[in-house]
């Protein structure tokens, strides 16, 4: 009563923001109008309640913000309150909310377009399909609105991946990100990249309190609950994070005007959405009607489409029917739109002549192969897999992607399947789950398949669905044999004698250094238990350890290529931190030797932190060292006589306080990261071989890395390019090699010094 209550007076306060949504919505959704007001009244109530949203849903005016607690109610997560049964009724509400904000998008640009002159109404000099445009590339460094747009390519280190969305953007830059800069990707577990507002990275417990988690490494899972411009904004800052140079990584992307669908749907008992023929959405009779001089015109001169609500568009169909016919249209605009609406297939703002998006041989052809699909057994036939199925069919036609093609079988449908949201059904109440599908399919075939021919042999299924029934966060019994490559576990078996053995290999390793390598184990398997391999010749060293892992995840965490004791989930980090902190001595050989058995980087960050290297070679226990650390930092001020040094510059070591251990250029380094009082050490990062870098004040005004090596090239007299500025810090021995990730920033603000100083 006290919701209902509060419900009945917000309704006042809303009245005027209703009026013209509810105006809207008897025109377009009569029967469901009272209903969808309703529902969002309720809704604001027990989401302002729960601080879900900071005002009413009718003040929300921003599409994105709407879009976003749509996909929250159907993913069941960011949103925490108790909806019951009224989940259809709310998507439904929100879906309609949506298209009206749309809706005035549309006549806003509309009426922009109307302050511009018409010319001579000559409709082959205007392209009014808004899906070709050209492709732009992404700047990490300006600030751009990337909303209404979509990628497709992106382009890392020169290897270029095929995307479809924002969200497959971030993905894969963040799991390429990884594969090259582990110890940086993995220090943002539990983090946000911007130091504040949300975690962007979380392992396996942490990702269940995000919205939109997506795997990028074994345990580790991005928050893709972003908005396209937050993504790109964030992908720069996970570049810089990695010092990788912006003009590697390159995302094109395009504008579409076509961003939303505008169908009449009904919504089935069991949730999902049947469209039905769109030939009955017009419940008009037109006796008498030539529809004949609308399909010539139509086809002759909106051949890419015709704007059903525009006005711009109604008065050039009129201007060329006069001068097609010879005569005026006396019809008003209503029911020249009602005539033409009879005839036509609507796709977002433009309508289409049936003949226009595609022949009739290949409508045959379309539906001869759902049917087929449908008699070999499939429970549901995807409007991407059609899409792509009988794709260069459509060239030359007006049928560019899957939602298109969605609205022509809705059109020509004819009662013969089931129409939702992403796919078709033969029945109406058909349970479709294209896991189920994935997994009966990769049992039978019972060996490994890659994803190309998985997505050959389930061309029915969305694409994109099958990638992510066998490598998204919840696939686990889909192993991945290789790249590219996965199999079921469950065509591999194991007899108990091999599962004792394997579980007693794993437990001895784990009582004697606390965890076991993954290609350790599957080393100790084929030379331990041979068979296993003849059984299955198919498998690759890295299927073997994770269908191990499937296999025996009630018994050890497996995380990543470490297996250590159950609800411990060891992560590469600790392992080489725990390496370093059990010895008093160790070699460069032995760290190598952990990296060949973990297949992984050295970790070099987690040795520096829990050890002390004494030469190129050796490392012992920090306990060992014994710095003077005050007549230390004196010794390397005689050297350091302003705010910074290279490392390298410093090669003599006669006034140096004896440490313990001969002085030389690697302990130099260790020293100045761990023990100084007086200096820091500014570096890009710890490596196997020499050490670069610089030597600096603590009292000195550099805060990180680039701005010093801005100073120095400011001062140097070189030419300000990429080629002469990366030779220079290389030979100065503040970079290793002639790469690093910011070197266009770095530049930037050494011109800026330079031209300061005159």
């Amino acid at each position: 009563m006290e919701l209902l209550g509060e419900t009945m007076e917000a309704s006042k306060s809303d009245k005027a923001e209703n009026m013209s949504f509810a105006s809207w919505l008897k025109m377009n959704h009569p029967k469901q109008a009272k209903q969808d007001i309703f529902s969002l009244k309720v809704l604001s109530m027990l989401l302002l309640k729960s601080k879900a949203v900071h005002s009413r849903i009718l003040q929300i005016k921003d599409i994105g913000e709407i879009e976003s607690l749509i996909e929250k109610f159907r993913i069941n997560k960011g949103i925490n309150i108790y909806i019951g049964d009224k989940k259809t009724a709310y998507i439904t509400a929100l879906s309609a909310y949506e298209d009206y904000l749309q809706y005035l998008q549309n006549e806003h640009n509309e009426n922009n377009e109307r302050t511009e002159p018409e010319g001579s109404g000559d409709a082959d000099k205007e392209s009014v399909d808004g899906d070709e445009t050209d492709e732009m590339k992404v700047s990490f460094t300006e600030s751009r609105n990337y909303k209404y747009t979509r990628p497709s390519d992106l382009e890392y280190f020169g290897t270029h991946y095929s995307i479809r969305n924002w969200t497959q953007a971030y993905v894969q830059t963040l799991k390429c990100l990884f594969e090259d800069y582990p110890d940086q990707i993995s220090s943002m577990r539990g983090k946000s990249i911007r130091g504040k507002e949300k975690i962007d990275i979380a392992d396996t417990v942490g990702s269940d309190a995000m919205v939109a988690p997506r795997k990028i490494a074994d345990d580790l899972f991005l928050e893709t609950n972003e908005s396209a411009t937050d993504i790109v904004k964030k992908m720069g800052l996970f570049l810089n994070l990695c010092n990788v140079d912006y003009n590697e990584v390159k995302v094109r992307y395009s504008f579409s005007r076509n961003n939303r669908r505008q169908v009449n749907t009904v919504h089935l008992s069991d949730g999902s959405v049947d469209i039905g023929d769109q030939a009955a959405k017009v419940e008009e009779t037109f006796e008498g009607v030539d529809f004949a001089p609308y399909r010539k015109l139509l086809i002759e001169k909106f051949s890419k489409g015709f704007r059903i609500d525009s006005g711009l568009d109604m008065r050039r169909f009129r201007s060329f029917w006069e001068t097609m016919y010879r005569k005026e249209l006396t019809e008003s605009n209503e029911d020249i739109r009602k005539r033409i609406n009879y005839i036509t297939i609507r796709c977002n703002d433009f309508v289409y002549l049936p003949e226009m998006m595609m022949t009739e041989q290949t409508a045959e052809r379309i539906f001869a192969y759902i049917t087929e699909c449908f008699q070999d057994g499939k429970i549901a036939v995807y409007f991407d897999a059609l899409y792509k199925e009988f794709e260069n069919e459509f060239e030359g036609k007006r049928i560019n992607n899957s939602e298109m093609l969605k609205s022509y079988l809705s059109f020509a449908n004819n009662g013969r399947f089931y129409i939702h949201k992403n796919y078709l059904t033969k029945d109406a109440h058909a349970k479709v789950n294209p896991t189920d599908e994935v997994r009966n399919y990769m049992i039978t075939i019972g060996v490994p398949v890659t994803v190309d021919d998985l997505k050959a042999a389930l061309s029915h299924i969305n694409a994109d669905a099958v990638y992510w029934a066998v490598a998204g966060s919840h696939s686990a019994e889909f192993v991945r044999n290789q790249k590219g490559e996965y199999f079921h576990a469950d065509i591999i078996q194991f007899t108990q004698q091999e599962i004792d053995t394997i579980t007693e290999m794993i437990q001895r390793a784990i009582d004697d250094k606390g965890y076991m390598g993954g290609k350790e184990l599957t080393d100790a398997i084929e030379v331990k238990l041979p068979t296993v391999m003849e059984r299955y010749p198919f498998l690759e060293w890295l299927g073997l350890r994770d269908v191990i892992a499937y296999k025996l995840r009630d018994m050890f965490s497996f995380k990543g290529k470490i297996i250590s004791p159950y609800g411990q989930n060891l992560s590469m980090t600790e392992v080489f931190a725990h390496f370093a902190l059990m010895r008093d001595y160790f070699t460069l050989e032995q760290l190598n030797s952990l990296k060949r058995d973990l297949d992984t980087p050295i970790y070099f960050d987690s040795v520096y932190a829990n050890s002390l290297r004494i030469n190129a070679d050796e490392f012992v226990s920090r306990d060992q060292a014994a710095f003077d650390i005050e007549a230390t930092d004196a010794a390397i001020s005689r050297f350091c006589t302003g705010d910074y040094i290279a490392l390298r510059k410093i090669s003599f070591f006669g006034s140096f306080p004896d440490s313990g251990f001969p002085w030389n250029d690697f302990l130099l380094e260790h020293y100045v990261a761990e023990f100084s009082k007086d200096f820091k050490l500014m570096h890009s990062g710890f490596t196997a071989g020499k050490p670069v870098g610089a030597i600096v004040r603590r009292s000195s005004r550099y805060n990180d890395f680039d701005e010093l090596l801005s100073a120095e090239l400011a001062v140097s007299g070189i030419p300000l390019d990429r080629e002469n500025a990366l030779q220079y810090l290389v030979d100065n021995g503040l970079l290793a090699r002639k790469n690093y990730g910011k070197i266009e920033q770095v530049l930037s603000t050494a011109k800026q010094q330079r031209l300061t100083k005159g």
